[in-house]
């Protein structure tokens, strides 16, 4: 079996609960990513865990109520737990070195938003050299204008898959590792 690790991305109160920029179907996608983590840790392949962080005022704001990971996470103490401030969870943060140091050569990616960082880092990632299971149900965002929430996650899905990553399912992922 591959060295495989987990990017759970920017699962965090505040952006969860945002009342202004409302996830699209986060009990759903809760739900799903629990079962990722789960299986992860059943198997011993890591769980790294990313958050964003802002400035000085921004409810992402480090040490506050909305940067902390959303408590129905199934977080262990084993797990690793990064901080990044762009979209891109490699750029400026500590990610290629965890990953050199637990020997990982491939990722499964899952979290939100998935029109910012879930994009921005698997597209990364590739360019990093990994191999890319983009979780295509364990991702979201929010509506964006005209556009749907549930169209933003379609759209990426198709232009993720056709050339940075492997989409899968959760159920199919979970019965590939299993």
């Amino acid at each position: 079996m591959k060295n495989t690790a987990l990017l759970v991305i920017d699962v965090q109160e505040g952006i969860v609960h945002d009342p202004y920029f409302p996830m699209w179907k986060t009990e759903e996608l809760l739900e799903r990513i629990n079962r990722l983590i789960d299986v992860h840790h059943h198997i011993h392949q890591p769980v790294i865990l990313i958050r964003h962080t802002e400035g000085e005022g921004s409810p992402l704001q480090e040490g506050l109520s909305g940067w902390q990971l959303d408590r129905r996470l199934h977080v262990a103490p084993t797990d690793v737990i990064l901080n990044k401030t762009t979209p891109d969870s490699f750029y400026q943060t500590s990610l290629s070195t965890v990953l050199k140091d637990h020997h990982i050569t491939d990722l499964v990616v899952c979290g939100l938003q998935t029109d910012y960082c879930v994009d921005t880092t698997t597209r990364s990632a590739f360019s990093h050299g990994y191999p890319v299971i983009l979780i295509l149900d364990a991702h979201s965002t929010c509506d964006s204008g005209e556009l749907k929430a549930q169209d933003v996650i379609d759209h990426h899905n198709r232009v993720l898959g056709n050339w940075f990553a492997t989409l899968k399912t959760t159920n199919d992922y979970l019965a590939s590792i299993q």
